[in-house]
């Protein structure tokens, strides 16, 4: 999904395509539509030879969550209402409809244990963890999202300093700042590259997809070290007149580091291909699995932060 160019008034430039703000909001759309809409291949292995099926049925998927949270956290629905709400004519409904459901959305999560273990039981499959490491890296893509967005919006000079700084700093601090007492190596996403650099084949492993695999995922990794980086950058270089660009940037790098977990996802499915007792089907299985949970859970986290991002841009006028 291209982000157009929108002009003071949050409208598309001619050629630019969808503005900005309304490209972000439908692919937010998109991501909780997918969630449900992505089937899981079964396979079953008959005299006959092997048959392959595809599955949405809920039930397989989620999180037993009971009355309003239903609506919520188990139908397509906020995915409907979040792609119709991208093109509605009233300047402040759809930020107000999507911050409404995005923040309802948490309150829910908030109150019902069952729901976060759910949920945290899922993290492990996209390379999160509980821990504090995975913590900071949300509150810095969080904090970058809205920080971005403000700046993307052409806020005042004033509103912008403080948006490039709420951008930056959680960013800064996951990359650069040695907390020994708090992650193991120093730096809070040292704990992963130890993790990721203890998995590395040994010389007798040469199969072909292990070794494909694991480059995959230091390829992942490092993209998503990159994009954090070059989103704090860009928050702070923005505030220069002549770089005024790079704010549309930065929203962009949150969506570039979240985009980095599918490459995750498949170089853990593609692993196990180099032993012939490891069926294809066993990995598209896995695959569709993984990325059905990948874009439901995102679902739930990702209206919040769009909602507060399309209120800055109604507010300042966007310019990404």
């Amino acid at each position: 999904m291209p982000f157009g160019v929108g002009d003071g008034g949050g409208h598309a430039v001619r050629g630019a395509g969808l503005p900005g703000c309304t490209a972000l909001v439908v692919l937010a759309g998109v991501v909780q539509v997918l969630g449900f809409a992505i089937p899981v291949v079964v396979s079953t292995t008959t005299d006959a030879g092997t048959a392959y099926e595809f599955q949405w049925s809920y039930e397989t998927f989620r999180l037993q969550s009971p009355g309003l949270a239903e609506l919520f956290f188990f139908l397509p629905v906020t995915g409907i209402v979040t792609l119709i709400a991208a093109f509605l004519p009233t300047r402040f409904l759809r930020p107000a409809i999507l911050t409404a459901i995005g923040a309802a959305s948490g309150f829910l999560l908030y109150r019902d244990p069952e729901i976060q273990s759910r949920l945290l039981q899922r993290l492990p499959l996209f390379d999160w963890h509980a821990d504090r490491a995975s913590a900071l890296k949300g509150i810095a893509l969080f904090a970058m999202a809205i920080g971005g967005g403000i700046l993307g919006a052409g806020a005042p000079k004033s509103v912008a300093v403080v948006a490039a700084l709420l951008a930056a700093a959680p960013a800064l601090v996951y990359l650069g700042a040695p907390l020994p007492s708090e992650f193991p190596g120093g730096f809070a996403w040292k704990s992963r590259f130890t993790e990721l650099m203890g998995n590395r084949p040994s010389e007798l492993e040469t199969g072909w997809s292990i070794v494909t695999g694991y480059y995959m995922l230091v390829g992942a990794f490092a993209l998503d070290l990159l994009a954090i980086g070059l989103g704090a950058v860009m928050a702070l270089v923005s505030l220069r007149s002549r770089w005024s660009g790079a704010s549309r940037w930065v929203v962009r790098c949150v969506v570039l580091s979240l985009a980095t977990t599918v490459l995750v996802i498949v170089g853990r499915a593609v692993k196990p291909l180099w032993d012939v007792t490891y069926e294809v089907s066993a990995f598209t299985s896995e695959l569709t699995y993984n990325l059905k949970m990948l874009m439901a859970t995102l679902g739930i986290v990702v209206l919040l932060p769009v909602g507060l991002v399309d209120l800055a841009g109604r507010l300042f006028g966007s310019r990404f």
